[in-house]
């Protein structure tokens, strides 16, 4: 496990952290995430990347499993379970909800896509290149259906991205525990109205319950 975080000062706690847990940590750009990926790999000398955001708190240790192991199957270049921000993607595929996703890319991709992005925003969001150009890579997705198929909810948000996104997660941790699975989560807002308002990717939803738009950070 290597936290991939930055070098400013104000990550200092999640480096001591990461001391703590006795995990690495790699300290890199700021804006250039693909460029802090690249130097984790490097640091960790691994030939394949799985990236969990630090923003998506919920994603199951289940489902990393099932995306690694349908990489290697598959001997993908790229493999995610498919999620809304995967726009290039069959529209009619069974998507998971934002928030829940984790995406196995070999390290000879990386690097490939990093000899290739210009642009500053395809920089700084890592992968979305490779998922972006499916004629330089091969790519796979894993469906939410099957096991998954409870998980096929892609007008949810349960990513970390502002401040009632916070508040959504912290309002489970409440109800269910800090242990709390995603299953439970989808289950609690499926009978909790203010929860499920918390978790719409219509931001005006949230705005209806009172709570803060600023940028919480992802």
């Amino acid at each position: 496990i290597v936290i991939a975080t930055t070098h400013l000062p104000g990550d200092d706690p999640v480096a001591s952290l990461a001391a703590e847990l006795d995990v690495g940590c790699y300290r890199g750009p700021v804006d250039d995430v693909l460029t802090r990926l690249r130097g984790a790999v490097n640091a960790a000398q691994a030939s394949v990347m799985v990236q969990i955001l630090g923003d998506n708190p919920l994603v199951p240790g289940e489902l990393i499993d099932a995306v690694v192991h349908a990489r290697r199957e598959r001997q993908a270049d790229y493999l995610a379970n498919l999620t809304p921000e995967h726009v290039h993607a069959p529209p009619e595929l069974a998507r998971f909800a934002l928030g829940i996703r984790a995406e196995a890319i070999t390290r000879t991709a990386l690097d490939h896509c990093d000899a290739l992005v210009t642009s500053p925003d395809d920089r700084e969001h890592g992968t979305s290149y490779i998922y972006g150009h499916p004629e330089a890579f091969t790519l796979s997705y894993l469906e939410a259906t099957g096991r998954w198929a409870p998980l096929n909810r892609p007008e949810l948000n349960l990513a970390v991205n502002y401040p009632w996104n916070l508040d959504l997660i912290r309002g489970l941790v409440d109800r269910l525990g800090p242990e709390v699975s995603v299953d439970d989560a989808l289950s609690a807002l499926d009978t909790d109205r203010e929860l499920a308002a918390l978790a719409s990717q219509d931001p005006d939803a949230a705005e209806r319950l009172g709570h803060a738009t600023t940028h919480a950070g992802g």
